[in-house]
């Protein structure tokens, strides 16, 4: 009987790559240092400036690292070329002693999540111009798909904030409001893609999560149901 083995290279290598997963959007929690970013100084200039800052790596959201990685040599090329299409690089995780996947956190696709308790300090940072007019705009512009809790977007006096910054991102196109709460960080689950922001690792849930979008298009507002993001 045949063996794996005994097929041609290049068979083996399309069969490995079909196993790949495409890679797919994730939610990024909003934390007060990814606004440093927008900032490029010597010392912070976002809403949580302090004199002994360190400054913050990039956003980054962690990928799970393929199984088929570990199978054979064999396979190792092939994840190798899935991650230069992907911009997948390795990070060596001081935290936890491990070497992790990780992509750079991308505007166009990937969510951005402002928890409650992060509301306040978000929007009185994005919609002020205090620091520098050009760059909080440039924070702005890169303000595409934004979530927020359910309570948030309930509360009256948050209406004016919410539709102040719908008029001030030029690119926003998706408000995801979400009814229930993110998982616990650190929580584990394998299964979860997981988010990470140069300091604790995140998680966004592949189950159990309604997301409501709030679809902007010529600044008219349609309702429907998105269904579940991983």
């Amino acid at each position: 009987m045949a063996q794996f083995d005994d097929l041609p290279p290049e068979l083996r290598a399309a069969i490995w790559g079909y196993t790949l997963p495409e890679d797919e959007n994730a939610i990024y929690i909003y934390n007060p240092e990814w606004a440093n970013e927008f900032f490029p100084s010597s010392r912070p200039r976002g809403p949580n400036s302090d004199a002994n800052f360190n400054p913050c790596l990039p956003a980054r959201i962690q990928v799970p690292i393929p199984g088929v990685y570990n199978v054979c040599r064999d396979a190792r090329p092939v994840v190798h070329r899935w991650m230069a299409k992907n911009n997948l690089e390795w990070y060596d995780r001081q935290e936890t002693s491990e070497r992790i996947l990780v992509r750079p956190f991308d505007v166009q696709r990937d969510i951005l999540y402002v928890p409650q308790d992060e509301w306040d300090m978000f929007e009185g940072f994005v919609n002020s111009d205090e620091l520098d007019p050009e760059e909080h705009q440039n924070l702005r512009n890169n303000i595409i798909n934004l979530a927020v809790s359910a309570d948030s977007m309930s509360r009256f006096d948050n209406a004016e904030h919410i539709a102040r910054l719908m008029l001030r991102a030029p690119n926003l196109k998706k408000i995801y409001v979400i009814f229930n709460d993110l998982p616990a960080s650190r929580r584990s689950q394998h299964t979860y893609q997981m988010v990470w922001n140069g300091g604790p690792i995140y998680r966004s849930s592949s189950d159990a999560r309604s997301l409501h979008s709030l679809s902007l298009t010529k600044r008219l507002i349609f309702i429907g149901w998105t269904g579940t993001i991983n």
